[in-house]
């Protein structure tokens, strides 16, 4: 559901339409933004106004969805650019990473990406890479500052 900022009318009156359409959670993000910003997933029927509010802080149309349980990835920057890559997880998730600095780095909070190349018997005295994982992750370092 598309709503624009002009249209929308009491919030409470389309908080509970947005309840009745997509249920409980809910996705409410502004268009007009990338990434997660303007981004809010309301529990409640209480959070869905302030997340409305929110939403419209950062653009005059607003979109309402239903929630879809899972991971979520997001990797414009590497489509955007042609980057292949794929998402790995090692340890537990809630604790940032898998064995690198960045563990220690997303528990204060600061935004953290941990980023390298997939790396076979690491920290061995064979370590495999391959050539094409060492030059796409060039690539993404790339795109990410550039």
């Amino acid at each position: 559901m598309i709503i624009n900022k002009r249209d929308a009318g009491d919030l409470q009156t389309l908080a509970e339409k947005i309840i009745s359409e997509f249920g409980l959670p809910v996705v409410i993000k502004a268009a007009t933004q990338g990434s997660s910003i303007g981004v809010v997933i309301p529990k409640t029927a209480q959070e869905v106004v302030p997340a409305l509010e929110e939403a419209f802080k950062y653009s005059e149309n607003v979109l309402a969805e239903k929630c879809i349980k899972g991971k979520e990835l997001t990797i414009s920057i590497m489509e955007e650019n042609g980057v292949y890559w794929q998402a790995g997880e090692l340890g537990a998730v809630d604790q940032g990473g898998g064995g690198t600095i960045a563990k220690f780095v997303s528990h204060l909070n600061i935004d953290t990406v941990d980023l390298g190349v997939p790396v076979i018997s690491m920290h061995s005295p064979f370590e495999l890479v391959s050539k094409l994982d060492v030059y796409n992750t060039f690539r993404a370092f790339e795109a990410f500052y550039k």
